[in-house]
């Protein structure tokens, strides 16, 4: 997650871009800002990072008390980078060693690709990938699903929640129990939101070709047959549903990226030996 930060082009000469990465940078604004505000008397509202912000704080207000020209020099842009690295020195870290997990959430419907992409990226990448559908029983599932989000992350610092997630509370369900089983800014949420004008396809297809491998549908048998009306039922509600657009203001406040998908050529359709596969 960087973005290119500057570009110097001279005629005649090499030239070079910077690249900034957002993470730890960002953080350091963050503290930066968060300092300013504790020279001028103001209470600081760190939203991200909060508990290593805190001691980060709890650290230069020590600072400030011994020196009180520590302050008017970091009003004047001086000294920030000290102060930061003392900090962290202190602590015994790098800055990139406090960059939290990544727990990717799919927003989407029925058989438009999730597991899909969800598989490629951890073949690709090594990430780790949690399935809501192999989570049994009815009780507590939201909760157990998180669980398993949160062993994952024991093990990789990219884990995938491949569930629907395309209702509003279901975003803030997941989020908000995230937040009690892992501390405080150990973890980034990012969305990965699939457009819902690009999910034209009758998904009563890819469950009929797929209904083997989700461990929630079973054929041939009657059960079989009412789970899929079930999920034929549940597709048409989510596809309704408003709150599957993401709102990148008040509404999904809460992730700290938001990531468009065109997921069009990745619903799965069912080959000449009765396997699916992508289209």
């Amino acid at each position: 997650m960087s973005r290119p930060e500057m570009v110097r082009i001279f005629p005649g000469h090499d030239w070079f871009f910077k690249y900034k990465f957002e993470e730890p940078y960002l953080m350091y604004r963050q503290w930066r800002e968060c300092t300013k505000a504790v020279i001028a008397g103001r209470m600081p509202t760190p939203r991200k990072h909060k508990a290593i912000t805190a001691e980060y704080l709890s650290y230069a207000k020590r600072q400030l008390a011994k020196d009180p020209e520590i302050g008017k020099q970091y009003n004047k842009n001086h000294g920030i980078i000290a102060m930061r690295e003392g900090f962290l020195k202190e602590k015994g870290v790098r800055g990139s060693d406090i960059i939290p997990d990544v727990v990717l959430v799919p927003i989407a419907t029925l058989g438009c690709g999730k597991t899909t992409i969800a598989i490629a990226l951890t073949k690709l990448f090594g990430w780790g990938h949690e399935q809501n559908d192999n989570i049994q029983g009815k009780s507590n599932r939201p909760a157990r699903f998180v669980k398993a989000l949160a062993d994952s992350l024991t093990k990789h610092n990219v884990v995938i929640a491949d569930r629907n997630n395309h209702q509003k509370r279901e975003r803030t369900q997941l989020i908000a129990d995230l937040d009690k089983v892992i501390p405080d800014a150990k973890v980034r949420c990012v969305a990965l939101g699939a457009r819902p004008s690009k999910v034209q396809h009758n998904p009563q297809d890819p469950a009929r070709s797929r209904a083997q491998p989700w461990a929630t549908i079973t054929r041939p048998s009657r059960q079989g047959q009412s789970q899929r009306r079930r999920l034929s039922a549940s597709w048409t509600a989510s596809c309704t549903d408003s709150s599957l657009r993401i709102h990148r203001g008040r509404r999904d406040e809460n992730f700290d990226l938001i990531i468009d998908l065109d997921t069009a050529g990745l619903v799965p359709r069912e080959s000449g030996d009765g396997h699916s596969q992508a289209a």
